[in-house]
């Protein structure tokens, strides 16, 4: 979920770059005050350029020329250089380009500088601290601001409850990514809230009443009232966990045509999850994708491909475990062994189910956590065969 929301928040900075030259190019003519400096927009747009950069063919200049814009930029913050009304906008740069660089350093296998951390997060408690205005820009860049200061005291800091209280103060300003964050912990009981699945569904379901706007999220949230549903046996008035997956299914085939990409949201794995929820049932109406290519090119489709091969049959349970255990991501590992473990409670190999859940509880990522009680359910299904 890190990156939910980012590309929207450089859309909306680049329109209000616009906005606050046209804002200081109007106050100068009244004021007749100096205008504010060229080279000051000229770095917030390098700054906008450079973070909306996807694709990476030389990684070393890439983090070379970020750390270069983020230098300049700590350096007109520091020395007050810029102009009051584009502050705002130096310090969300600075704080994004800074967790960027964070993110790098994790990557190339250096630990977490806290102190970029705190710094970040104070760059993005300034631009959260502005006096809402009427434009939406405005509204929607502290929200998101607010929404990248809790992933950082999350993920970085550790410190659960700060976090939790900027995904909450986002939550309220109608950022789904927060809403879907402050859900899950009602879910699953997580940063000292108590479990409260009523609050759950009902934050979900506003979360998928926003559509693609959160490009994910609604798809996210789709899912995970069907996981309730499921496995929690809540009853929701629109359907069953079936109509929720369907609901994920077709949000996500929206973010696909909206985004241009062949498949986001984790839709091959909301496609396993009706298979498996089906197959609990009887015999499923809906199909796994029988690709015997592995995805290189997709590294993020690779777990999904092992576990729709390995329960298709044309997977052997040690090249699955070895690409499985080879996934750097605690979430997908658990998830995968996870999905593994119900398949083959249904297929009637215990032997299979007990190994894929011993692996499952190995994984200790709050998520994984949140999801261990399930098992009460998959410990229970009936095998197929004997029904």
């Amino acid at each position: 979920m890190k990156n939910l929301g980012a590309a929207r928040a450089l859309q909306l900075v680049k329109a209000l770059i616009l906005i606050s030259l046209c804002a200081l190019v109007s106050s100068c003519a009244i004021n007749q005050s100096p205008p504010v400096e060229e080279k000051d927009l000229d770095l917030l747009e390098r700054a906008r350029i450079i973070l909306s950069t996807q694709s990476v063919g030389d990684k070393k200049k890439l983090d070379e020329e970020l750390t270069h814009v983020y230098r300049k930029l700590d350096n007109r913050l520091e020395s007050n250089q810029f102009d009051k009304a584009i502050r705002p906008l130096g310090h969300y740069f600075r704080g994004s380009i800074g967790w960027r660089l964070q993110g790098a350093n994790v990557e190339d296998g250096r630990p977490i500088d806290l102190a970029l951390a705190k710094k970040n997060i104070r760059d993005f408690d300034v631009v959260a601290d502005q006096e809402k205005e009427s434009e939406e820009s405005q509204s929607s860049l502290i929200s998101d601001s607010l929404y990248f200061a809790g992933l950082i005291s999350l993920n970085e800091l550790k410190d659960e409850s700060r976090a939790l209280q900027y995904f909450g103060r986002c939550a309220e300003l109608g950022h789904a990514g927060c809403a879907n964050v402050v859900a899950i912990a009602s879910e699953f009981g997580q940063y000292g809230q108590k479990i409260n699945l009523e609050k759950a569904v009902r934050l979900h379901k506003k979360v998928v009443d926003t559509g693609t706007a959160f490009t994910c999220a609604g798809s996210y949230s789709a899912s995970a009232i069907a996981r309730i549903v499921f496995y929690q046996n809540v009853i929701t008035p629109e359907g069953d966990d079936q109509y929720w997956l369907q609901t994920s299914h077709r949000l996500a085939s929206e973010a696909s045509k909206k985004t241009m990409t062949d498949a986001p949201c984790g839709m091959r794995g909301i496609e396993i999850t009706t298979y498996l929820y089906q197959l609990s049932r009887g015999v499923p109406s809906a199909k796994l994708r029988d690709i015997p290519t592995r995805p290189d090119d997709s590294p993020r489709d690779v777990p999904n491909w092992a576990l729709e091969r390995l329960l298709l049959g044309k997977m052997s349970q040690a090249n699955f475990d070895d690409t499985i255990t080879a996934e750097t991501r605690a979430v997908t590992r658990c998830v995968a062994w996870h999905s593994a473990a119900m398949f083959f409670a249904l297929s009637g190999d215990e032997n299979s189910k007990q190994k894929y859940r011993s692996l499952f509880f190995k994984e200790d990522d709050p998520f994984c956590v949140g999801l261990r009680p399930q098992f009460s359910k998959v410990d229970t299904l009936t095998p197929i065969a004997a029904r």
